[in-house]
């Protein structure tokens, strides 16, 4: 592009010679031909000039912002690991409190179990800031999406775990079956997120292919949580391992 207006020079200056030579008159019109040409000549010239400074210009505040934007990746690349940690814990603890759902109630009451689950389901601030960062910065779209679904699937769980929770009629009761899908649910999220370590660790640039079927049946070997036994949730953890598949793969 720095060389536009000069290329526009050179041809502006062919065509009137071309011009000149098809229909000037010797003499008169030889001088006029060239008062005109020079005239033109030096304007195309300054053009030129200001136009290669301006490009210039705005190659270098291209460079300079993509190199900033470089930067913030890699400083958001270094801190998603603990993110994705900070994320796996909220995730165990969804599977817990899921579980043990009745367990909990009892032992602790709608509004201590409410207030006490509600914290430690939250995502800090500044995980959801690294998630961000990475979606905005990373040219991969299969990462951005990835990221994307980790909060995206977080809030709907939260959402729902919320609901579970009302001021006027008290908690609803649950069946075992509801139990057993918000188990695998928060699962499920637990797969996405570990299915990013590898990404986060810097240990390859692309997402690798994963088994989400193992990922969430893995999940659901909560270390501290005895109760919970993977082949109780084949059903669930084979219909999230499909969802994983079809908006992951």
């Amino acid at each position: 592009m720095n060389n536009t207006a000069f290329g526009l020079l050179i041809g502006f200056e062919l065509g009137l010679g071309l011009a000149w030579i098809f229909s000037a008159d010797i003499g008169d019109d030889v001088t006029k031909f060239y008062t005109y040409l020079i005239a033109a000549s030096v304007s195309l010239i300054a053009a030129t000039i200001t136009l290669i400074g301006v490009f210039a210009s705005i190659e270098r505040a291209n460079s300079a912002e993509a190199e900033t934007r470089h930067r913030k990746l890699i400083s958001a690349r270094a801190l998603l690991p603990t993110s994705l940690a900070k994320m796996c814990k909220i995730c165990e603890a969804g599977m817990l409190y899921s579980n043990g759902f009745e367990k909990f109630l009892k032992d602790l009451g709608e509004a201590e179990f409410r207030a006490t689950s509600l914290k430690e389901l939250e995502v800090p601030s500044d995980v959801v800031a690294v998630f961000r960062d990475i979606i905005e910065l990373s040219d991969d779209e299969a990462i951005r999406n990835r990221i994307a679904g980790v909060i995206r699937e977080h809030q709907v769980h939260l959402a729902r775990w919320s609901s579970e929770f009302t001021k006027n009629t008290g908690m609803l009761p649950k069946t075992k079956d509801e139990l057993k899908q918000r188990t695998v649910g928060w699962a499920y999220l637990y797969a996405i997120t570990v299915s990013l370590f590898g990404y986060g660790r810097g240990e390859t640039e692309k997402l690798q292919n994963v088994d989400p079927h193992q990922l969430i049946s893995s999940a659901l070997n909560v270390r501290y949580h005895s109760s919970i036994f993977v082949e109780d949730f084949e059903e669930e953890v084979g219909l999230y391992a499909r969802t994983f598949e079809r908006r992951f793969k």
